[in-house]
C-alpha cells in the first residue's frame, strides 16, 4: 500500500536508514514538512520533487538560508551535520549542484 492509498508513510516524509552507533535500521519522519492538501506518492516522480523541494526549504530554515549548508545537510543529514561538520563527500554534492544552478534560473 503506497503512501497514496493511506499506508505508512501517508502524510509525512519517511526516509530509511542506519544508525552508525548500533547499526539496526531506524526512520527519520519529518511530520512538520509537509502540510498536505492530498497525499503524496513517494513512488510518483512529480510527488517526490515536491517532497524533497519541501525538505530542502525545512533545511533552509534550519540553516539560516545558508544554501550550501542547507544542501550538505540534505546530503548527510541535518544531524550528522550539526555533530559533525560537513563530510567531504556532502560538500562535494553541495558545490555540484550550485554549479549547475545557472541551468536551472531563468533571468
Amino acid at each position: 500500500m503506497s503512501a497514496a492509498q493511506g499506508g505508512a508513510g501517508a502524510g509525512c516524509v519517511t526516509r530509511w536508514g542506519y544508525s552508525n552507533s548500533r547499526r539496526r535500521p531506524s526512520t527519520f519522519v519529518s511530520h512538520q514538512l509537509l502540510s498536505l492538501d492530498h497525499p503524496l506518492d513517494a513512488l510518483n516522480p512529480a510527488d517526490k520533487a515536491r517532497m524533497g523541494t519541501r525538505y530542502l526549504r525545512h533545511l533552509l530554515g534550519k540553516t539560516n538560508n545558508d544554501l550550501r549548508q542547507a544542501l550538505i545537510a540534505y546530503n548527510q543529514g541535518l544531524g550528522a551535520l550539526r555533530r559533525n561538520g560537513p563530510y567531504p563527500q556532502a560538500q562535494r554534492y553541495a558545490d555540484r549542484v550550485l554549479a549547475l544552478r545557472p541551468m536551472f534560473t531563468t533571468g
